[in-house]
């Protein structure tokens, strides 16, 4: 069994018995995985991430999104299942482990 810690910061640090590895989020990468669990198996709109992940109302652009989300199915693809919801969004579908949330 998987072990997920998530910290504030943005790192992941993953145990699988006695094996540890860290892997390192940007500050919107670590947003949106925030965002994506807190809305676990619901549909989250692509507008609905990006005023999530800027501080401020910025011109929405869903390429901006696309390309953040894609980044962060490469870190996190063997954690995390993060499916397209094509025109829409996308919704965690899945968690291969438990996740454990660290202040940091």
């Amino acid at each position: 069994m998987k072990i997920c810690y998530l910290t504030k910061s943005g790192t992941i640090i993953l145990e699988n018995g006695a094996k540890q590895s860290e892997i390192e989020l940007t500050k919107k990468q670590n947003k949106i995985l925030l965002y994506l669990l807190e809305n676990k198996n619901k549909v989250c709109f692509y507008e609905d991430i990006s005023r999530e992940i800027y501080d401020e109302d910025i011109c929405f652009d869903d390429m901006r999104i696309k390309t953040f989300v894609a980044r962060l199915r490469k870190k996190v693809n063997n954690i995390f299942e993060i499916k397209n919801k094509t025109g829409m969004g996308y919704i965690l579908k899945s968690i291969k482990g438990e996740i454990e949330y660290v202040e940091n």
